[in-house]
């Protein structure tokens, strides 16, 4: 089998639970999601500044082949998810959205939908609604068709 370097965008604070849900596929190499691993690694990034988090993005980005951008509540309003994106337009990659809001965080809870980065919007990328691991394959699958 295949593996594929795929990049997770999303609002870590957020939805950081909800995307562990989507990420665990075994066709992807999804270790780099966001480059962040747990919550006091982040915190630990917070801490050294927007610079320290740029600069793991960037690492993170690197031999990717697409980005899919998880879309929680909050997703738009991110800051380093719009970095995220405009990095993945700057590499090629294919790009979508896929929203999680309806996917459960760590207590159990559901969130409001939100709106696809604007970013991603302008520039013509499809978002969709996460159906299951199987859907996401077929859809990576498909995007990087396109690149060829």
């Amino acid at each position: 089998m295949v593996r594929r370097r795929i990049y997770f965008s999303f609002d870590y604070q957020n939805d950081l639970h909800r995307v562990k849900h989507v990420k665990c596929m075994p066709c992807v190499d999804a270790r780099s999601a966001a480059g962040f691993y747990n919550l006091s690694e982040w915190t630990s990034y917070l801490r050294q500044g927007d610079h320290c988090i740029v600069k793991q993005i960037d690492e993170n980005l690197k031999n990717t082949l697409a980005t899919v951008v998880c879309i929680g509540s909050h997703t738009a309003e991110n800051r380093f998810v719009h970095y995220e994106i405009e990095e993945s337009m700057k590499r090629n990659n294919a790009i979508f959205g896929i929203q999680v809001h309806h996917l459960e965080d760590e207590n159990g809870r559901l969130s409001m939908p939100g709106n696809p980065p604007f970013v991603l919007q302008t520039n013509g990328y499809k978002s969709y609604k996460f159906v299951d691991h199987e859907w996401l394959q077929k859809l990576i699958a498909e995007s990087l068709r396109h690149l060829v």
